[in-house]
């Protein structure tokens, strides 16, 4: 288990806390916002890591991977609510996204095509 969550925990290119999964492998649409990071793949993952934490015992070898494991549940459980949720403010606001924006001030984070 400590190899797995090792590898799910590495430091990678990818600086979203979320899990990449292959493309095709979820039917979610590119205009949700979630291209190759479906939510039933996050969700999923957040539940694995919290098991996983449940499971490992407090010793020496095991405490920096709880350490790792309580970051990632809470920017992967923040990047959830603020990225995945759905409301009618949050929709209206993304049906007046303007496209093509590549900057930090950038309203449509994900590019988005309303």
């Amino acid at each position: 288990m400590k190899l797995i969550l090792d590898l799910c925990l590495s430091d990678g290119f990818d600086t979203f806390p979320t899990l990449l999964c292959a493309d095709g492998c979820s039917m979610i649409d590119r205009k949700m916002g979630v291209y190759g990071y479906p939510i039933e793949i996050q969700a999923l993952f957040f539940l694995a890591l919290r098991c996983a934490q449940k499971m490992l015992k407090e010793d020496t070898d095991s405490s920096k991977l709880i350490e790792r494991i309580e970051r990632r549940i809470t920017a992967l459980s923040y990047h959830i609510r603020n990225y995945y949720w759905l409301d009618f403010t949050q929709l209206n606001n993304i049906c007046q996204y303007k496209t093509e924006e590549y900057s930090h001030a950038a309203v449509n984070k994900f590019n988005v095509i309303p």
